[in-house]
């Protein structure tokens, strides 16, 4: 019963059930059906054909076709005697009609109108031409030809007159039958080709927006072209003084339109989506808070991208101004170079102590001058030509020689003074008569109680002068002001005159008179004392040129006595040798000072002075002054001679630039050139530079050996940055150079270039490192856009007419960076938030949803 109600596949079964196992197999019999198909046919003659000859002639059907191309004709035999059948026999066709042999064809007139025969025949016959307009001929080309693979489907049967036809330059008429029936107007007209080649082209200067002069549909851009990604940053920052005028997002996360992360590391998996999204467009920046940690509403908004996943880093920078000391650029190498020492054999230095203290330093030679002291006169001239003698303490006895290195500067100071020494006289009587004065001094307006003093003179009550000068007598040169009726302690007041020498007046008026305006004090000034100053003879065995600190470079005026002061700074490397026996202990040795070829050294130059000429002379009033006590023992300098080791260990090398050992802007480091195109937009390095980049870098005798510029720390004081990356230039860095007019902006983007060739040295490299000499295979770089500035080199105001040397400069590296998007434009000083930076061409529904997708994620702690 129950069965009867449950669904097929159901088990009711109870109790203990014993079933087969599912991989046993039983074996029973089986029977597959066979399924056959009969097929039947059958046929029913219809028709019987036979044929005979005709007549009982035995005829010979046999005959030839001949079929006409238009590269020549085919002839085909025929011998199946199918004409017996199909009764195609020549003479067996019943003319039917004729056709007329002329072109015009005559429909005879069936209307009889006479009972002449020719009449009817002709009389009204209507002419019918029934090829008129027809095609005779299919139109040929002049300009392609055709290809005949009648009966050989790869050689053409016209093969030889193809060849032929190229070897007359494709002269068609030469063999007309060659030429194609195409049409060649098929390759011009524009209903043709416009469809068939050309297609329809839309243009758009900009994606996604619409410019004027666009060839699209309405106001739309050809392509849109829209962004589905967007990046997250933790942080703006700047490269200070470095790279000024751009500003760094250190993105972080770039985040999709589906909430996906990608984190971006500096392993640039991902550096050409973040080069292909943020490249040369617009981007739109929103700061988490542009309050904090600092200010920053300047860089929030929308900017424009100058390189996204790149960065740019200095590999290459001077910055010298005067008084500075860099007289070359230092560098680390990545790797130690061990070279076989050439001395090994020989002797070289081994750092020893206390073997002799350094007291002072004196010049061997006086500093002559001319003329004498107080001698006024048109010109002077102070020489200086002297060793330089180091006076030392001997500690230690020895039996070997001690050296001690001695380094720092020596200054020698020239002062100069007027050439009057003339004094202003005065006397108490009218007419230069009764008791007389003679006052030297000179100086400002006095404020002092009476008497003479420093700066002027108030003599009111010293022997009876008070409203008692009467005469008065000025030498050329000098200016008096007088003054009356005011008092020793207050400011001048009352009458006031002023007398311009040379000149003499006694003539009553006050201040020159006795009553209550009379004398009471005076000023005496000199007046428009001017020199010019130039160096001359110069030499300094110890190091660069000296320099002098003349400023604008005159003429100057002198107001004074020493009122004029010119200082020659020599920069000193040296060192002394203290011999074996020299001295007993506790004795102090006088030691000439050498230089680091061996020889004893000599410091020289002339101070020139040369008055305007409309000044009155100049002289000497006190002997040119030396101090030395710039210059001194180096610490741990001190050292005796021994064995040379087998191998010397180079870590660092040096660029002396092109005035090798100067200092200040004495010294560049590349020179400014012309290009093919006359174009002054390449850089010459130095001689060192280029050395150093063919040894170690372009041309190296090993491996690669890179180098790393130490930069020194009076530029990173500043805040320029420090240097970390080799210096191995690539097309697309940048070299930013010095606005020698602009204190403020000194490395502005005006004077920003980008690197577009550079030409390694091909041979042995030049050897004009001093400033003359060859020049051939120097390291040259060539950079883009107009010429260099003349304001950029240190020599600008002798252009143009000489080769631009440029001495401040900043080369900056460009390296692949997926972290990071460099934006135009700075930002504030000082720490920022993070936040998100869009893409100009983002879609526009997720430039809506991008902070709530940046929420979500920060809630659940993506990123």
């Amino acid at each position: 019963m129950i069965k009867d109600f449950v669904p097929a596949k159901s088990n009711l079964s109870t109790g203990l059930v014993i079933k087969s196992h599912i991989l046993e197999r039983n074996k029973t019999a089986r029977y597959e059906p066979i399924l056959e198909f009969a097929q039947f046919s059958g046929s029913i003659e219809t028709a019987f054909i036979t044929g005979s000859n005709g007549l009982d002639d035995d005829l010979d059907t046999t005959n030839t076709i001949t079929t006409q191309y238009l590269s020549g004709s085919i002839n085909k035999i025929n011998t199946d005697k199918r004409e017996l059948f199909t009764g195609e026999l020549g003479g067996t066709e019943i003319l039917v009609h004729s056709q007329s042999l002329e072109n015009i064809v005559y429909e005879y007139n069936s209307i009889s109108i006479s009972s002449s025969q020719d009449i009817i025949n002709n009389f009204s016959r209507l002419p019918i031409n029934p090829i008129l307009n027809n095609v005779i001929g299919a139109r040929t080309s002049n300009r392609y030809l055709d290809i005949d693979y009648a009966y050989n489907p790869i050689t053409p049967v016209n093969f030889n007159f193809l060849t032929s036809s190229l070897f007359l330059n494709l002269r068609t008429n030469s063999f007309p039958f060659l030429n194609s029936t195409v049409q060649d107007s098929n390759y011009t007209l524009n209903r043709h080709i416009t469809p068939r080649y050309l297609g329809s082209k839309n243009i758009s200067a900009t994606y996604n927006t619409f410019t004027p002069g666009d060839i699209s549909y309405g106001s739309e851009a050809a392509i849109d072209y829209n962004n589905t990604k967007f990046a997250y940053f933790n942080e703006l920052t700047s490269q200070s003084l470095t790279f000024p005028g751009r500003t760094n997002a250190n993105i972080k996360y770039l985040i999709d339109s589906s909430s996906n992360v990608i984190e971006l590391t500096e392993a640039n998996k991902n550096i050409f989506d973040i080069q292909n999204i943020f490249n040369k467009t617009t981007t739109n920046i929103s700061l988490d808070n542009i309050n904090q940690p600092s200010k920053q509403k300047r860089i929030n908004g929308l900017k424009s991208i100058y390189a996204g996943g790149f960065r740019y880093e200095p590999i290459l920078q001077n910055y010298s101004l005067v008084g500075d000391t860099h007289a070359s650029l230092n560098f680390n190498l990545n790797q130690e170079i061990a070279t076989l020492n050439p001395a090994t054999g020989s002797q070289i230095t081994s750092s020893v102590t206390n073997f002799l203290t350094v007291n002072n330093c004196s010049l061997k030679n006086d500093i002559t001058i001319s003329p004498s002291l107080n001698t006024p006169s048109s010109t002077l001239s102070a020489v200086l030509n002297s060793g330089i003698n180091v006076n030392v303490i001997r500690n230690q006895a020895s039996n070997e020689a001690i050296y001690q290195r001695i380094t720092g500067e020596i200054q020698i100071t020239v002062n100069v003074s007027p050439g009057s020494n003339e004094p202003v006289q005065i006397w108490r009587g009218s007419g230069f008569t009764g008791t007389t004065l003679q006052l030297f001094k000179t100086g400002i307006q006095p404020t002092s109680p009476n008497g003479s003093t420093t700066y002027g003179y108030i003599i009111e009550g010293n022997n009876g002068w008070n409203d008692n000068l009467r005469s008065i007598s000025i030498p050329v040169g000098k200016r008096v002001t007088m003054y009356g009726g005011g008092g020793p302690s207050g400011p001048p007041g009352g009458s006031v005159r002023q007398f311009t020498g040379p000149t003499q007046v006694s003539d009553g008026i006050c201040p020159l008179c006795t009553s209550g305006n009379g004398y009471d004090s005076m000023l005496i000034e000199l007046l428009d004392v001017q020199s010019n100053f130039s160096p001359s003879n110069q030499l300094n065995s110890f190091g660069a040129d000296p320099t002098f600190n003349t400023g604008s470079g005159g003429p100057y005026n002198i107001e004074e006595d020493n009122g004029l002061s010119i200082t020659a700074t020599f920069a000193i490397d040296g060192f002394i040798e203290l011999l074996p026996g020299v001295g007993n202990v506790g004795d102090t040795i006088s030691l000439p000072l050498k230089s680091l070829n061996g020889l004893e050294g000599v410091i020289r130059t002339t101070f020139n002075f040369a008055k305007t000429p409309t000044s009155p002379n100049i002289r000497f009033t006190q002997t040119p002054i030396a101090n030395l006590g710039g210059i001194g023992a180096v610490g741990g300098g001190q050292y005796v001679l021994t064995d040379a080791p087998s191998f010397i260990y180079t870590t660092q090398i040096i660029d002396n630039g092109y005035n090798s050992g100067s200092i200040g802007e004495g010294n560049w480091y590349f020179e400014r050139g012309g290009n093919e195109n006359n174009k002054l937009t390449q850089l010459t390095a130095s001689y060192d530079l280029s050395t150093l980049y063919s040894q170690y870098v372009s041309s190296p005798i090993g491996e690669v050996n890179y180098f790393t510029q130490v930069l020194p720390t009076s530029s990173t004081n500043v805040g320029y940055q420090e240097i970390t990356e080799v210096f191995t230039p690539k097309l697309g860095d940048l070299i930013r150079f010095y606005n020698h007019d602009s204190s403020k902006y000194p490395f502005n983007l005006d004077f920003e270039r980008e690197i577009i060739k550079i030409i390694p040295p091909q041979g042995p490299i030049g050897s004009g490192s001093s400033g003359t000499g060859s020049y051939e295979n120097r390291l040259v770089l060539e950079v883009l856009g107009d010429n260099i500035p003349n304001i950029s080199c240190i020599n600008n105001n002798s252009l143009p007419g000489q080769i631009g040397k440029i001495l401040n400069f900043i080369i900056m590296g460009k390296e692949p960076d997926e972290t990071n998007i460099i934006i135009n434009g700075e930002k504030n000083i000082g720490q920022t938030s993070g936040g998100i930076i869009l893409p100009g061409n983002i879609d526009k529904i997720l430039k809506e949803e991008a902070g709530n997708i940046v929420k979500n994620l920060k809630s659940q702690n993506l990123i």
